[in-house]
């Protein structure tokens, strides 16, 4: 059995059995949906019940949090009450459980899954691996020097994520 934990990926142009078979070989649990549309007018696919059929069809479980820990739902902010609780919830999910949080965009650096979630659970101590557009893990803290040219934090980056907020 693989340890538990807390991963992201995101589906990009993935073809569906490509994602479904990189969650496969991560030894992912369960699947939260964090996108605040779990919609996708380009791939169908990855609709939240088309997506939710074909991860339960797998034998995982799928759970939508889009609604608190989305990035387009103007209360994905470490200061907002229901954000925090939505992240305790899915850090406690990844206690016994491989746990991944999926957004739509392929490059983790690129998604709210580095940037506001990823980094939450960084600022609390709470270890996440990103699976990469390659299908390769990759450490948050990694991500995070490779957004801020060699940084430590994301603080370099609050331009860019208070505008998610809003």
């Amino acid at each position: 059995m693989a340890p538990p934990g807390l991963f992201s990926i995101g589906y990009g142009n993935r073809p569906v059995a490509e994602f479904l078979a990189l969650l496969e070989d991560h030894r992912i649990d369960v699947l939260v949906d964090v996108r605040s549309v779990p919609f996708s007018r380009f791939h169908p696919e990855y609709a939240r019940e088309a997506l939710k059929a074909n991860v339960e069809g797998q034998g995982l479980v799928y759970a939508w949090m889009g609604d608190t820990l989305g990035g387009k739902c103007g209360g994905a902010a470490p200061s907002n009450v229901a954000f925090r609780s939505a992240l305790r919830r899915l850090a406690l999910m990844g206690t016994d459980r491989r746990v991944a949080f999926l957004c739509a965009e392929l490059r983790p650096e690129a998604c709210h899954r580095v940037r506001i979630v990823g980094a939450a659970f960084a600022d609390n101590g709470i270890a996440v691996a990103h699976i990469d557009e390659h299908g390769g893990l990759v450490q948050h803290a990694d991500l995070v020097r490779r957004l801020t040219h060699g940084q430590l934090t994301l603080d370099a980056l609050a331009p860019l994520t208070a505008g998610a907020a809003a």
